[in-house]
């Protein structure tokens, strides 16, 4: 695993002739990993960055960025095969990409592997971004779907092998992620947060702040994180039966979702939606915590969630999983407290804590705050990153 690269750097003239094109199916056009911290860092390192995504503004320009759609297929609904989708969509992306005639193309989905294979054959440079284990979490993820359960981790894995093979350079989200690829072209590039994202933001170390009795948590909501412990832990606070669980993003499967309005705590739940990530930045400064339930799965053990930095850089106390890699990723951290999901009772005792006095879960965010911002910092990240595509720059730059 490269650590750091020995080459020189190129000059600022050098990286305005290369072409370079981000593509994604899955993320959303202003993605806090693609588009903040990846795309921008490139932008602002000098490099020509196109992002390639379903629903963006075609050719609209954001820091330097220039935004392409990915058009919805014809067959994307109605009686189309599964199969049939996928190859519609691969070959949406696969024209969107080469219209955009890229000297790299940095790719953040398992299912753009063909398009990556057919790119590399023209002569393009080629990065797959690893965001995480793509068959453990598919595998994870499809409980409820048998024959998807069966299909896509095999699925996955046999493209990621080809692109082990083929593909000139790995970024990869965690340690563990990157010990999966070949040591020689994969960097680790961790999810660290942009601290300029908190510049000037209201946070919950502001006195001015008066938080909520709201506990938050945002992202994709399924049972390996926590969306029933959650529920599980907010019904068993009797002290303070006044608190509210917020939620952002979607409940997955459909068949969750109705469990979960089922259960007998819903009804102190605001289930968001999707909402833009500086709307939600903005929301945690009002919370009395941020939770991360997430189940001890394999896929979970080695996450890196980015939650976790923002819930400490917004000022905010965490209750999160007890988990070894947890611990060591948390360094220490005073406002993150550990728990043991299994037992509802604990977690509900750790909420209750810090209901039971808010001046001390006020310091304990001031403290976890002050320690995540010398601890976590995208820029030597983003410095890994740009040396990374330097070095593969070098060679064919134009």
């Amino acid at each position: 695993m490269q650590d750091t690269v020995e080459r020189p750097a190129l000059t600022l003239l050098q990286r305005q002739r290369v072409r370079v094109v981000h593509v994604t199916l899955s993320h959303r056009p202003f993605d806090v990993r693609v588009f903040e911290k990846e795309c921008r860092t490139l932008a602002d390192a000098g490099y020509s960055v196109a992002l390639a995504v379903p629903s963006a503004t075609e050719g609209s320009i954001s820091h330097g960025v220039v935004l392409h759609d990915i058009p919805p297929t014809a067959n994307a609904a109605g009686d189309a095969s599964a199969a049939q989708r996928w190859f519609s969509r691969l070959k949406t992306a696969q024209d969107t990409a080469r219209r955009l005639d890229g000297h790299i193309y940095h790719l953040h989905d398992p299912e753009l592997i063909p398009v990556g294979l057919v790119l590399k054959r023209r002569g393009a440079s080629i990065i797959y971004d690893a965001h995480e284990d793509a068959p453990m979490e598919a595998w994870s993820l499809n409980r409820t779907r048998p024959s998807r359960r069966l299909v896509l981790p095999a699925l996955w894995w046999s493209l990621l092998a080809l692109a082990k093979r083929r593909f000139d350079l790995f970024v990869a989200a965690t340690p563990e992620i990157a010990r999966r690829f070949p040591a020689a072209r994969t960097v680790l590039v961790r999810n660290y947060p942009r601290l300029d994202m908190f510049a000037g933001r209201v946070t919950a170390t502001d006195a001015t702040v008066q938080p909520t009795r709201t506990l938050v948590f945002p992202g994709l909501v399924n049972e390996p994180r926590g969306a029933l412990v959650m529920l599980e832990a907010l019904a068993a606070t009797q002290r303070h039966a006044d608190l509210r669980l917020r939620l952002y993003g979607e409940i997955v499967p459909a068949e969750l979702e109705l469990r979960m309005r089922a259960h007998a705590a819903w009804q102190r739940v605001d289930f968001v939606g999707f909402r833009p990530w500086r709307e939600v930045l903005d929301a945690y400064a009002l919370c009395l915590a941020g939770l991360l339930l997430y189940a001890p799965t394999p896929e979970q053990r080695h996450a890196m969630p980015v939650k976790l930095f923002e819930f400490l850089l917004s000022g905010i106390p965490v209750i999160a999983t007890d988990m070894p890699w947890w611990r060591e990723l948390a360094d220490g951290n005073p406002a993150v407290i550990f728990v043991d999901i299994t037992k509802p009772a604990e977690v509900a005792a750790a909420i209750e804590r810090l209901a039971d006095d808010p001046a001390s879960a006020r310091r304990l965010g001031v403290a976890g705050a002050a320690h995540a911002r010398a601890r976590f910092d995208w820029d030597k990240e983003g410095a890994r990153l740009v040396a990374a595509y330097d070095a593969l720059a070098t060679p064919a730059r134009p």
